[in-house]
């Protein structure tokens, strides 16, 4: 297991890190197929694979309930948005990755939200393009 962040700023910093290898990754020949919106979707079950090789996780119980819990979130978070708001793929990548390592038992929601509050308010989110 790769050494675990301790303070907001470097989980932010590994968060971003994970997103620019999502986008490296759908930029291989394998993903050359899919339009850009199937890649944004992509992008989605790309994080809690990323955060488990992250994280070195090699139970697959583990990985798939990861895989749930972070998509039951991603439906929840949709469901309970306001119509017409458009999807901010970067962001449920961010999301997506930090539920990740909720669901392994690394941090808490609570700090989950605090890492993403420091992400929405001091840290530069590329986009995908």
């Amino acid at each position: 297991m790769s050494k675990i962040p301790t303070k907001n700023k470097q989980w932010a910093k590994e968060a971003i890190e994970a997103l620019e290898l999502a986008f490296t990754l759908l930029s291989e020949d394998e993903y050359s197929d899919l339009s850009f919106e199937d890649k944004q979707m992509e992008m989605l079950n790309l994080a809690p694979a990323i955060a488990g090789m992250k994280r070195k996780i090699k139970d697959d119980e583990l990985i798939k309930n990861t895989y749930d819990y972070v998509f039951e979130n991603i439906k929840e978070d949709v469901r309970l948005r306001e119509p017409g708001t458009e999807n901010n793929y970067e962001i449920m990548f961010l999301l997506a990755y930090l539920d990740s390592h909720i669901a392994f038992k690394i941090i808490t929601g609570d700090r989950a939200d605090k890492i993403m509050e420091h992400l929405v308010e001091r840290c530069e989110i590329p986009k995908f393009a």
